[in-house]
């Protein structure tokens, strides 16, 4: 019985220090999927594959400021963005471009710039696989 007690009492606790308190709505950002991999591309000739970002939140608009490459990337990933907000439960689609200059495979990481609570797992990974020269005819 006295177990019993201690955890009322533990659970009166807490909810008198929760009672009163709001939260404020917060957004939560996923993008699917978490990596894109271009594979095999022709030097010169442009691969282009679409990402999903999505507002998982229920209650609050996510708003992405940017997409930016990290440091250390290939130059030869690109992206048309400008920023936009997503309802509760919104999403966008995106398409990532990879335009290979020379053989050698390229990789690089992808960043949304956002107000998510969670905004720090925004990066996708980005690949290729060795490319080949262009053959015209």
């Amino acid at each position: 019985m006295r177990g019993r007690c201690v955890g009322v009492a533990l659970w009166a606790l807490c909810f008198t220090a929760c009672e009163g308190e709001t939260v404020a709505p917060q957004a939560l950002i996923s993008v699917e999927p978490p990596s894109l991999a271009f594979g095999r591309v022709a030097i010169g000739e442009v691969q282009s594959l679409t990402l999903t970002v999505r507002n998982d939140s229920a209650t609050a608009d996510l708003e992405v400021r940017d997409a930016v490459f990290t440091d250390g990337s290939s130059e030869v990933f690109s992206i048309d963005f400008t920023p936009f907000t997503l309802e509760p439960g919104g999403q966008r689609a995106l398409a990532v471009r990879y335009t290979p200059d020379d053989e050698a495979p390229d990789s690089g990481q992808l960043q949304f710039l956002n107000n998510a609570i969670n905004g720090a797992q925004t990066s996708v990974a980005l690949s290729s696989e060795r490319t080949f020269p262009r053959l015209d005819v």
